[in-house]
């Protein structure tokens, strides 16, 4: 590959080192809560509180106010015309004014409807196994939990404004502090409330505990904001502003529509999704570990690929659709194969993974809905790391509306799935039905943003098919390897589960190298030496 090629590899591992810790903090975390909380009453009216302010931080902080600001931002942070600069720090504190301003506004109106909002979340089925408690307790959390609404705003247009400096220290680092203060919060209530008296139901934990448990999570985004100080130093000047710099006002609103479609469309998967796992008692808790173990590797592994690459995209965007290309197309088959080696791991370890979450000290044993879950869930990986590089793609060309479409239709098949599958399978099945709905929906976004790219910057998909063909193949392989080998191999308790899931992990990995060694051998060398590089540094 070109040298253009490996320094973009090079970037994205560097980034992906830090990462990986922020990201092992957050697995972490999760695995706290579940020994803590667990799958239980306490459990659902937490997670279920918790979507709220989530919801806006994943989407806005998977490419909405950051893809607005990067290449709006990118060329005239370094300029050394003092006009430009002055211009980038006026269009970026107008982005944290309205930011700020519009997630107040809907922070103080969830604040007047939390009840209703909780009541609309919360199903009869798991009201009734609860009891009253699980909606006051919900209430009352989600009250604690909107503080974070307007902090997820200025930790992302900080994040933004790092980025298009190529500063990704802070950004990559915020999750780690945050995991590390909400997990620190987790233990904190695992010693204040025993499991047995968790798992008993809600009336017999002391408010000290859920005031901890609320109050702790809330902290952890606060240290989350507070991370990105470093944006207060540099070349940005931060003053309220209401108006954008002169031009940019007409791009900032278009980029920033998409990515309301896009908030809009996930907004709703998530209220979807909350609404029919809590036919039962746990069961979005068990999602919420679904969907964790499944960023573990989307974001260590094509994250930082995307991440690394978009001011690059950015800072080419003038130079013509050739150089646009260049660098975008080994980006492409890169997260092509990061993304297949994640799911063919998260595959193999799904049922030792599964007892570690569900069979612990405060977990319900219903482990067959989530190993069968994240096994179902792997293949949206491929989806879901295309969808985060060609959204940024497809920013820096100012095709924000084709990115917009494509993400909005895949999550679109999400909710009609998500809807529909739940009602065709049994209540102890409803986290798988939920995760084959973002299989099909997320491979719908990634071709449809594949299809988009190559319009709008030919050469950019070049060598895309072969490598999808080998990534599909190495994943299958490997993957299924993992599953039998772990069906033949079971295990029912926490430790053993813990050896057995780092053996199968490094077993998988084993076989997908090997795979992909021999159907995709130039690209799988250049990843490997880009990654050993980085490593020597």
């Amino acid at each position: 590959m070109s040298p253009r090629a490996r320094s973009v590899a090079a970037a994205a591992a560097s980034v992906a080192l830090l990462t990986v810790l922020a990201r092992l903090a957050g697995f972490g975390r999760v695995l706290a809560f579940s020994q803590t909380v667990g799958d239980t009453c306490l459990g659902t009216a937490y997670t279920t509180a918790n979507q709220v302010p989530n919801v806006l931080f994943e989407v806005v902080a998977g490419g909405a106010l950051a893809g607005v600001l990067v290449p709006l931002l990118s060329s005239r942070l370094v300029s050394d015309d003092p006009r430009e600069r002055a211009a980038a720090s006026r269009t970026a504190s107008a982005a944290l004014t309205w930011s700020v301003l519009a997630l107040v506004v809907v922070g103080a109106l969830t604040a007047l409807l939390a009840r209703p909002v909780m009541a609309l979340l919360l199903r009869e089925g798991a009201v009734r196994q609860c009891g009253d408690s699980l909606l006051g307790t919900g209430t009352v959390m989600l009250w604690v939990f909107l503080p974070q609404i307007p902090l997820y705003a200025v930790a992302v247009v900080f994040a933004g404004v790092l980025q298009a400096q190529q500063r990704f220290t802070a950004p990559a680092a915020a999750p780690l502090v945050s995991s590390l203060v909400v997990g620190v919060s987790y233990l904190v209530v695992g010693a204040l409330v025993p499991a047995a008296v968790v798992k008993r139901g809600l009336a017999d934990v002391p408010a000290a505990g859920i005031a901890v448990l609320a109050g702790g999570t809330t902290l952890g985004v606060v240290a989350l904001a507070a991370t990105h100080a470093p944006a207060l130093r540099g070349p940005v000047r931060w003053r309220p502003a209401l108006r954008p710099a002169a031009g940019d006002g007409p791009r900032l609103r278009s980029l920033a529509l998409s990515g309301l479609a896009v908030l809009v469309a996930q907004q709703v998967v998530t209220v979807a999704i909350t609404v029919a796992a809590n036919g039962t008692p746990g069961a979005v808790n068990r999602w919420s570990y679904a969907w964790a173990l499944f960023l573990l590797p989307y974001a260590v592994l094509a994250v930082p690929v995307a991440t690394a690459v978009f001011p690059r995209l950015a800072r080419a965007a003038d130079a013509g659709r050739a150089e646009l290309a260049a660098i975008l197309a080994p980006s492409v088959r890169t997260v092509l194969l990061v993304s297949s080696l994640g799911a063919a791991v998260l595959a193999a370890v799904a049922a030792p993974v599964s007892v570690v979450f569900v069979a612990g000290r405060a977990g319900s044993g219903q482990t067959g809905d989530l190993s069968l879950a994240l096994v179902l869930f792997a293949p949206a990986l491929l989806g879901y790391g295309l969808v985060a590089l060609l959204t940024r793609a497809l920013y820096t060309v100012g095709a924000g509306r084709s990115a917009a479409v494509g993400t909005v239709a895949g999550w679109g098949v999400v909710l009609v799935g998500v809807v529909v599958l739940p009602l065709l399978v049994p209540a102890d099945r409803t986290v798988s039905a939920v995760a084959v709905a973002h299989t099909l929906g997320l491979s719908v976004a990634g071709a449809l943003l594949l299809r988009a790219v190559h319009r709008a910057v030919p050469g950019a998909t070049a060598g895309a098919g072969p490598v999808l063909a080998a990534a599909v193949l190495a994943a299958l392989v490997a993957g299924g390897a993992g599953v039998l080998l772990t069906s033949w191999v079971r295990t029912t308790h926490v430790a053993p589960a813990v050896g057995e899931g780092l053996l199968v992990a490094a077993l998988a990995s084993g076989a997908w190298f090997a795979v992909a060694r021999a159907a995709a051998p130039a690209d799988l060398r250049t990843l490997v030496g880009n990654a050993r590089r980085v490593v020597r540094r």
